[in-house]
């Protein structure tokens, strides 16, 4: 794809966000014009900011505070201690 084409896509993808969301199949119509595929583009884009905006927030917190917890009841493990201490766990859905 040119690069002419990803700026645009990127200037109706953000101008889009500042609109309401019941708004915005009206503003991508009014915008892109009989352009169909970049419109597809941009509603592609929009429909993965929702998770997008919660991608870890959650469980990166959980592992933090976990992790904090256990140094406080093990201070100064060595580093072969705290990389074992890992092995064999999962951490959201990985498992280390």
């Amino acid at each position: 794809m040119e690069p002419e084409r990803w700026q645009r896509i990127e200037r109706l993808y953000h101008a889009a966000l500042e609109v309401e969301e019941s708004r915005r199949p009206a503003f991508l119509q009014d915008a892109c014009g009989g352009d169909g595929a970049l419109r597809r583009e941009v509603e592609v884009l929009l429909s993965r900011e929702k998770r997008a905006e919660k991608f870890m927030e959650t469980p990166a917190l959980e592992v933090a505070a976990r992790t904090l917890a256990q140094d406080q009841n093990h201070p100064n493990p060595s580093v072969e201690e705290d990389e074992l201490r890992l092995v064999g766990k999962t951490i959201s859905h990985y498992e280390v």
